[in-house]
């Protein structure tokens, strides 16, 4: 069970690097289905993991967290055959549609 609960910081570090603006709690805890207090436990984890993550508050005062860029690449890692295969299925897809 514990690797799931890995798995979503992961996911939630990832989106919140892939985010211009930063991820709300509201909005991380209605992406991962779960209550507000538990999306706060993700998201202090995420922050403890990746001390340059940047805390920002938006125009209507909501809280917003993200990452810089760059800051968690290491978490994907892609081969040459992974990407030969994507680039092979992208082409595929232009084609029959």
């Amino acid at each position: 069970m514990r690797h799931v609960k890995v798995g979503r910081v992961m996911r939630l570090a990832l989106d919140m690097q892939a985010s211009r603006v930063g991820v709300s709690l509201d909005e991380m805890a209605r992406r991962f289905r779960v209550s507000r207090r538990t999306a706060q436990r993700m998201k202090d984890a995420v922050v403890g993991l990746f001390p340059p993550a940047v805390r920002t508050t938006d125009e209507e005062r909501h809280k917003r967290w993200r990452l810089p860029v760059a800051t968690a690449t290491g978490l994907v890692h892609f081969v040459a055959d992974e990407l030969a295969d994507l680039e092979g299925a992208a082409r595929l897809l232009r084609r029959d549609s």
